[in-house]
């Protein structure tokens, strides 16, 4: 007992360390997003540039936007998010206003030097950064770096006044105040005002509920040990009592050692966590080092609560019952039974939906790396680096048929690609239901020439073949033509042209992306959309949907280069997607196990109790019945139904409660009640017949 005793202790305080880690993970990933919380603190507006700006143009901004951050009480921030470069994302935030502001944008273990914003050095969370500028702070979430710079950096990096930037003031009632300041400061440049929101990560509401949820764990496991322990030691305890030991001596000569280990455990365990994972201390892992420790000896502390509640045990525990046989671990069969129903009831509902992602990230994942393995080798455009907007895609223009060059350069790139037979498009939309009242979607691609030929549709077991490839043919599952009386507008937005739909019942189709039809309305696959007309597809060479052929790939490398834009584009492959897919997966499945583990564990451990207390309960009994012929069967019965009582129970409570059953956490009880039963068979097997 005294070894599981230690095992159990080592791994919560492991698990809790790791949960309270991936809260604090969470905490600054959000972080790098609203900058520690500063964005959510204060009214903003945003200020987007229509046009592009010259290099002369954005000096003039800078100038502006320094003049403004100094004359009022406002700071502003241009940002820029550069994507996965090899593992790393980078947040680059450059700013303008006063310190007292600026300070919020970073811990407040960090100290930021005066006027910030008109000085060169610069925070970030990349510790590799060698710049003698850089004053480096740590972050939980190192797949990524946050890094905030006065804007005199910002000429360095024009990517990040690209389209705009964010302004942010304290007092909501001067909301139109500095609206007139910067329309009217700005409005040579051709603004759009928009408004900006962030989510949250309410890192206190996570640790609460964790907190709570690992006091639950450890208040049940308390009870089963501390009723183990009586149990095993009732003839002791009896003579200490007949030698006129006091109950608080009793207490400490069982449960002394526990403690002393549990308190042990909850200092060493993370000290020596924390010295592993980081790789250096400061100010913000000591604070997360002194929130593991200070929740590890609050659960030390209700331990202890409960081996004090024991002496309400012990205060019944005569010699004089025991010499009698009189047998106290029926009573204490009762007690871990009612504390098997109550963590059932708390901790089943609080691991289910991690139960539930368990039991489905394995299929996802297959399917999704079939999806990829199957679409071949295929590159998307992963990301656009494009300052001067040189290159990018007026879809107003386009749709109104006006002139625009940049349009056209993409027009000329797309159909030169397409004649080259280098893309498949197959661009996702969600289209409405025929009915202007409801609330059905449904998932439709948009495909071309060469991405219809891996697309293969049956009716009948006859592959259906288009007589007319210039029209507008759709293709739709029988069942979800059933669904709506479907209109030539859902499909297209092209004028006088001719809709054919084939209706399928088979299907062998290959996506692209990982999209999946099944969380819309589409009963059997997706809608697909095949047409060869020109004006079908929006020609824009960096929109989403747009796949390149990997055996074409250095031709068309090649072509973007010699037509200019390929030096600001970045290409990912299906096998960098795949592994993406794969580290995605392994994060996910971390993410969960962290909730899931100390409420199985817990469960497994009440099980093995209950099971443990109706044996030493009945062992006598038991034997005598085997004597006389009793089967099995028959002196588990009573277990067997107190199980399906259990189940039965829970989900009455839950039905009731919470008006669903939580099938996820469900199915592990039952699991667990069907194992516990069956091991309860094999252990009354071994009782022998005197």
């Amino acid at each position: 007992m005294k070894k599981l005793f230690n095992v159990i202790f080592i791994s919560l305080f492991s698990l809790l360390f790791f949960m309270i880690f991936l809260i604090y993970r969470e905490q600054d990933i959000s972080n790098m997003h609203n900058l520690f919380g500063f964005t959510d603190q204060y009214e903003n507006g945003d200020i987007y540039f229509q046009n592009p700006l010259s290099e002369e143009e954005q000096n003039q901004v800078i100038q502006k936007v320094e003049t403004i951050a100094n004359n009022e009480d406002v700071t502003i921030m241009f940002a820029h998010y550069e994507g996965s470069t090899g593992e790393t994302s980078h947040f680059h935030y450059y700013v303008s206003g006063k310190d007292n502001f600026i300070q919020q944008m970073v811990p407040s273990s960090v100290s930021i030097p005066r006027k910030f914003s008109k000085g060169s050095a610069y925070l970030t969370t990349d510790l590799n950064d060698s710049n003698t500028e850089s004053i480096p702070f740590f972050s939980f979430y190192q797949e990524a770096t946050y890094s905030v710079y006065p804007i005199s950096h910002l000429m360095e990096n024009p990517e990040a006044m690209r389209f705009g930037f964010t302004y942010f003031y304290e007092d909501k009632e001067d909301r139109s105040y500095f609206e007139n300041v910067f329309s009217t400061t700005f409005r040579e440049f051709n603004i759009d005002h928009q408004m900006v929101h962030h989510e949250v990560y309410n890192s206190d509401q996570a640790l609460l509920e964790n907190t709570i949820y690992i006091s639950l764990i450890v208040l049940a496991l308390s009870v089963t040990f501390v009723l183990f322990q009586i149990s095993n030691t009732l003839k002791e305890v009896a003579i200490l009592k007949l030698n006129g030991y006091r109950l608080k001596d009793i207490l400490l000569y069982l449960f002394k050692e526990n403690i002393i280990l549990a308190a042990l455990f909850a200092m060493t365990i993370p000290l020596a966590l924390t010295l592993i994972s980081f790789r250096s201390i400061n100010a913000r892992v000591l604070n997360f080092l002194t929130q593991v420790l200070s929740v590890s000896f609050l659960l030390v502390g209700f331990y202890v609560l409960i081996v004090l509640l024991s002496m309400f045990i012990i205060r019944h525990v005569r010699l004089s019952d025991l010499l009698k046989n009189k047998n106290i671990n029926q009573l204490l069969t009762h007690f871990i039974y009612g504390t098997l129903i109550l963590t059932s009831i708390f901790v089943l509902p609080i691991i289910n939906a991690s139960v539930e992602k368990l039991v489905a990230v394995a299929p996802y994942y297959l399917e999704q790396q079939y999806t990829l393995k199957g679409s071949g080798d295929l590159y998307t455009i992963q990301e656009v680096n494009d300052p001067k907007r040189e290159w990018e895609f007026n879809q107003m223009d386009y749709a109104q048929g006006k002139e625009n060059i940049q349009n056209e350069k993409h027009i000329e790139i797309y159909n030169a690609l397409d004649s080259m037979d280098a893309l498949y498009q197959l661009s996702p939309n969600v289209i409405g239901g025929s009915q202007w009242d409801s609330d059905a979607t449904y998932l439709l691609y948009q495909i071309n020439e060469k991405s219809f030929e891996d697309q293969v549709f049956y009716v009948d077991d006859e592959k259906i073949s288009v007589t007319d490839k210039h029209v507008i043919n759709v293709f739709m599952d029988q069942a979800t033509a059933r669904k709506e009386e479907w209109q030539v507008e859902q499909f297209t937005q092209l004028e006088n042209v001719e809709v054919t739909i084939y209706l399928f019942d088979q299907v062998d189709y290959i996506a692209y992306d990982q999209e999946d039809y099944r969380n819309y309305d589409n009963e059997h696959a997706p809608i697909f959309v095949y047409t060869t007309h020109p004006d079908a597809f929006r020609p824009d060479i960096t929109a989403g949907g747009l796949y390149f052929d990997g055996e074409k790939i250095n031709e068309t490398k090649e072509y973007l280069n010699t037509m200019g834009i390929g030096e600001h584009l970045t290409f990912r492959s299906s096998k960098e997607e795949q592994e993406k897919l794969f580290k995605d997966l392994l994060y996910t499945v971390r993410v969960d196990l962290m909730t899931f583990l100390p409420g199985a564990l817990c469960l497994i451990v009440l099980f093995i109790a209950f099971q443990k207390f109706i044996l030493l309960g009945n062992q006598k009994e038991w034997r005598i019945l085997k004597g006389v012929g009793f089967k099995t069967f028959d002196l588990t019965k009573p277990y067997f139904m107190e199980l399906i009582l259990l189940n039965l129970l829970i989900i009455a409570i839950q039905y009731v409660f919470l008006r669903t059953i939580l099938w996820g956490s469900m199915s592990l009880l039952v699991f667990l009640s069907l194992v516990s039963y069956l091991l309860m068979n094999r252990e009354s097997n071994k009782i022998k017949i005197n």
